[in-house]
Order: structure tokens, then C-alpha cells, then sequence
């Protein structure tokens, strides 16, 4: 028999609240799977990831209201490949009658610019225009505009004017973002040695890093000298490239994009790598070794994930936290007792923050549906709640 922990029977039931998924091992020892979904703000959680080694896994969740939804960037770039003028509306209608991903729609759109010879950085230069478009006319200035496009790329570039007015842009606009509480619980774990091990950033934007960047340097510039303190983070964009120890790497395991900036010059990032076309998210499911799929099963196994702005229906990240999950099953067995009776209860090691739905039957679906894959969910009831709930578990 495969050396499965779960390969007899199982058995569920629920009991004060708290659901549990009994297992039998091949060995005859009943493990108890403890589905310990909790709220954000419970104090009872107060620290449970202060004195862990975490991974901190974002999602383009983070990034809402800042760049296009996935569906938006995808009719616009459609658009523009194609040159029309869709509506949402008509780009519905295209999309039902299809049935096809998003991602086959983009791989449509990058098959015409193709044949009509419009060159091998096309699409990539498709994306960027329609990833940062939103942003970047909200910006008003073209001091703003060149400061935002500079920053993307390379954040220490900035002078003091630029970094500040970004700081104040961020701070103003979108105080109650995601990404802005995101990078003040950053600074604070900082402060406190309470940083991840790593943060694996599925998005293409380089957002994240440039405001943990910029806020960092302007907290640690209250005088009137203008200084740039040690980096916190790092962009990582392959897995050749390697970072100092004493620095957080804000893994891009998608790839990543950065505006070009107004002259054009070559931009600190990894556009060959995207993951956008049905071309590349085909790659990646048919190939063992890719750079992603090693980082993430290494951090999942390593350490305890923290997962925001995902909704957790990627087939590819499903299927590396189960495979990291049976391998965490397995390990758990071998120091656990091997004893009659016996009744080791487990719970899953990794934490999704997501919204507590309204209805208690989609709630329990939810949590049931996440313990093969060695995850529970850090119900909060508003996106506003992301920085209490980080300060909860961090203890900060």
C-alpha cells in the first residue's frame, strides 16, 4: 500500500461548534484533523504567528481598487489587441458564449498581435499600459505620474519630494487598502523582529513593494537630513537570483511588470515570466520543477503560510498545498505515539484570511472544504479589519 497517512476511512462530525474530520492511518491510529477556523480579532489568537517562522502569500485581492480586476485587464487588453471597443456588457455576452478562462481570452489576444506582426514585447506592453492605466490617471500631476513609474521599478531611486508625495498620495487615497494596511503591518513586524521568511506574490504588480519601501524610508526620516535606512524587502524574480539574509525577498513567482517610465529605459523586472496566457498556466501544470512550484511547496513544508487577496480556485496552488499537507500528515505520524486509543488532534498549519459569509452553510462548506489541503480560515467581517487582524496575530 501506497504510504498514504489517510487511506482507510473517515469519518466527520461536529461537535460544539468546532468541526472535526477523523482519519484512520495505515498504522490503526485515529488522527484528529481539528478544523479550528477562528475569528480575526479573537484574543485567544493573540501572537499565534509571533513566535513562528510564517510566509506571508498574497493574491491580486490585495491590489483591489488600485489596478483592474483580472476580467478588466482582460477585456481591455482583448480591446486593444483586436482594436475594438467592447463594452462590459459585450464582452459578457463574448465571454458566456465561449465558456473559456480569462486566461484563454488573453492567450486570444496575444495569438493576433502575433500574426499581425506586432512584435514579441506587444502583449507585455499591452499588460503594463492596461495593469498601471487606472492608477496612474488618478495621479493628476506628471510629477506624480514619473515619481509612481520610477518608484515601481526601483523605489531608492526616489528623491525625498517624490517619496514623500507618494507616501501622502497612498495615505490619502487609499489609507484603508489592503496594500497600505499590508505595509504598516510590515513596518511594525520590522520593528518588533516579527517579519515573514519570505512573501510569495502572485500578482504582477510591484505595488507591494515599492509602499513597504517608501514608507519605510520616510518613517525613518522625521528630521530634517534625508537618509535611506537598510532595505526591508527585496524583489525576487527568478530562482537564480539570491538576496542578503538580513532582507525579507518578496518572491514574484509569476512574474512581474514595471512601467517603463518616461525614456523608456530597460525596467527592474521579469515580463518574460508572466503567468497571464493559457500557454503559461499549461506550462506550469505540466512541468514539476518550475520555479513556483518549488518555492512554494519549500515554504509551505518550512514554515506557516498567511494567505490574503487569494480565493484559493487555482488549481496549481490547491495541488501544492495538499501535496505539502500529506507530506506535513506523514512527518505528524512519525512523532506522534503509536498507541491504542490514542486521539492526536491536528490542525491545519496554514491561515486564510477571507470574509465571513452571511450564510452559516456556505461558512461550514467553506471550512470543510479547506482541511485536505491543510488550511483554515481567519474569518473577518470587512477588508478594513486586515491590519487589526495581522496586529492580532503578530502580537504587534
Amino acid at each position: 500500500m501506497a504510504a498514504n497517512l489517510f487511506m482507510l476511512s473517515e469519518i466527520t462530525c461536529q461537535n460544539r461548534g468546532v468541526h472535526r474530520c477523523y482519519k484512520f492511518s495505515n498504522s490503526g491510529v485515529l488522527v484528529e484533523l481539528l478544523n479550528k477556523s477562528f475569528d480575526g480579532k479573537n484574543p485567544n489568537y493573540k501572537g499565534h504567528l509571533a513566535s513562528s517562522s510564517w510566509t506571508l502569500c498574497v493574491g491580486a485581492g490585495i491590489s483591489f481598487s488600485l489596478v483592474p480586476t483580472w476580467y478588466d485587464l482582460t477585456r481591455n487588453v482583448v480591446n486593444d489587441a483586436f482594436g475594438w471597443n467592447c463594452t462590459s456588457s459585450e464582452f459578457d455576452n463574448i465571454a458566456d458564449a465561449t465558456k473559456w478562462s480569462l486566461d484563454s481570452l488573453l492567450q486570444g489576444a496575444s495569438n493576433q498581435l502575433e500574426i499581425t506582426g506586432s512584435g514579441k514585447d506587444a502583449f507585455y506592453d499591452l499588460l503594463e499600459k492596461h495593469l498601471y492605466s487606472d492608477l496612474m490617471n488618478q495621479m493628476g500631476s506628471s510629477f506624480l505620474k514619473n515619481a509612481l513609474a520610477k518608484g515601481l521599478s526601483k523605489p531608492r531611486n526616489l528623491n525625498k519630494d517624490e517619496t514623500l508625495a507618494l507616501v501622502d498620495f497612498f495615505d490619502t487615497n487609499y489609507s484603508d487598502s489592503t496594500l497600505n494596511q499590508l505595509a504598516e503591518v510590515l513596518s511594525k513586524a520590522h520593528d518588533k523582529d516579527r517579519l515573514p521568511l519570505s512573501i510569495i506574490n502572485f500578482n504582477a504588480d510591484t505595488l507591494l513593494h515599492m509602499l513597504v519601501e517608501i514608507k519605510h524610508i520616510a518613517r525613518n526620516n522625521n528630521g530634517g537630513s534625508w537618509n535611506q535606512p537598510a532595505a526591508q524587502f527585496v524583489k525576487s524574480f527568478r530562482g537564480v537570483e539570491t538576496s542578503s539574509r538580513n532582507v525579507v525577498p518578496i518572491h514574484h513567482c509569476h512574474g512581474a511588470i514595471s512601467p517603463k517610465g518616461s525614456k523608456g529605459k530597460k525596467t527592474n523586472d521579469s515580463r518574460q515570466n508572466l503567468v497571464f496566457r493559457e500557454s503559461e498556466y499549461l506550462e506550469i501544470a505540466g512541468n514539476a520543477s518550475t520555479w513556483a512550484q518549488t518555492l512554494c511547496l519549500y515554504h509551505a513544508q518550512n514554515s506557516k503560510f498567511l494567505i490574503i487577496g487569494h480565493s484559493l480556485s487555482d488549481p496549481n496552488i490547491r495541488k501544492w498545498l495538499a501535496w505539502s499537507h500529506q507530506n506535513n500528515l506523514k512527518e505528524l505520524s512519525q512523532l506522534m505515539p503509536n498507541q491504542t486509543g490514542s486521539n492526536p488532534a491536528v490542525s491545519p498549519r496554514h491561515i486564510w484570511i477571507h470574509l465571513k459569509p452571511s450564510d452559516p452553510k456556505q461558512q461550514e462548506l467553506m471550512e470543510i472544504s479547506l482541511l485536505h489541503i491543510g488550511v483554515r480560515i481567519c474569518w473577518i467581517n470587512t477588508w478594513t479589519d486586515v491590519e487589526s487582524t495581522l496586529n492580532n496575530l503578530l502580537a504587534l
